[in-house]
């Protein structure tokens, strides 16, 4: 039988960005890859990523609002950070709100279908 792997996904919101950092649970507290969607609401977004062996990354992203920011993130982590293993696989959302991170909060639960 596979090994769990349990990650903690830290989410901070401003009003033009969104800073994040994944940490892997295994034992020790390992941060994995930390990045940010900088210059939402403007042509040139980007995300930005710096893994945990330095390796850095810069994309263009498809950030108009905060929503579309936290569904492009959760997206792109879905898919190229394994934050989500499996179908099936328990996801907890925990919320200290202020108003941005609520509101991203509640767009990255709604893009998870919690």
């Amino acid at each position: 039988m596979e090994k769990e792997v349990r990650n903690i996904l830290t989410i901070n919101g401003g009003s033009s960005s969104i800073k994040f950092s994944l940490y892997s649970v295994n034992g020790d507290l390992k941060q994995q890859l930390k990045g940010s969607i900088t210059r939402i609401g403007l042509q040139d977004a980007g995300l930005t990523i710096l893994s945990q062996n330095k390796n850095y990354s810069r994309l263009p992203a498809k950030a108009h609002n905060l929503q579309e920011a936290a569904g492009f993130l959760m997206n792109w982590l879905e898919k190229n950070a394994r934050v989500i293993s499996a179908k099936g696989s328990q996801v907890t959302v925990y919320v200290i709100p202020t108003d941005e991170e609520l509101m991203i909060a509640k767009t990255v639960s709604r893009v998870l279908s919690l």
